[in-house]
């Protein structure tokens, strides 16, 4: 996992997203934020890749590359190479608001929908763990950009209306953002836009 001032030298049009994994939990200790869903996820990305077998920090970028997440070098090298490429899909998420332990919100997209997908997904933008087992016991941990809920809607309009539940993990003082991203059937971001949200 990287740490959080590390995502201060990002480009502010990058989009960071963590996912916490769940197999790391036999060692001793719980992450809090970990999801049997999102190794599923790593594990879909990585036979795209053809790579065998899960591994963190494994960073994804755009869903067409990955790397060592912790090697800072090839991470600014293929984002600065993706910065320069044509976005296909435009998105913009309009009138956003939270009540009754949902996130309401308007989408817009421009470009093709052709076998896409919006993927909606819901961060907490720091959280302070403290690890009382395991190989990390003792340690602080400052997460940035946590994956608290995640789902998807097929796009098959340009617009629309939809939400997104807060799960329980979720406290009063935390400061949230929900991301919005165009899919691909091959897993292919093509498009994405962060709003903040006021709960």
């Amino acid at each position: 996992m990287l740490q959080s001032w590390f995502w201060n030298f990002l480009p502010p049009r990058v989009v960071p997203l963590s996912y916490h994994v769940d197999y790391w939990d036999y060692i001793g200790w719980k992450d809090p934020f970990a999801k049997s869903g999102h190794a599923k996820k790593q594990r879909e990305y990585n036979n795209k890749f053809g790579y065998d077998g899960n591994y963190t920090p494994e960073m994804v970028l755009n869903g067409v590359t990955h790397f060592v997440g912790s090697n800072e070098t090839k991470l600014y090298s293929e984002i600065n190479s993706h910065l320069k490429r044509k976005v296909q899909n435009g998105v913009q998420i309009g009138k956003i608001s939270s009540e009754a332990g949902k996130v309401l919100f308007d989408y817009s997209v421009t470009g093709s929908l052709d076998h896409k997908l919006l993927r909606v997904v819901l961060v907490i933008d720091e959280r302070i763990t403290e690890v009382k087992r395991g190989e990390n016991r003792n340690r602080t941990l400052h997460n940035s950009n946590i994956v608290v809920q995640e789902k998807y809607l097929d796009l098959e309009a340009s617009s629309g209306t939809d939400s997104i539940t807060i799960p329980s993990v979720v406290s009063k003082t935390d400061k949230l953002t929900l991301v919005v991203l165009v899919e691909a059937e091959n897993l292919d971001v093509t498009g994405a836009a962060k709003a903040p949200i006021h709960h």
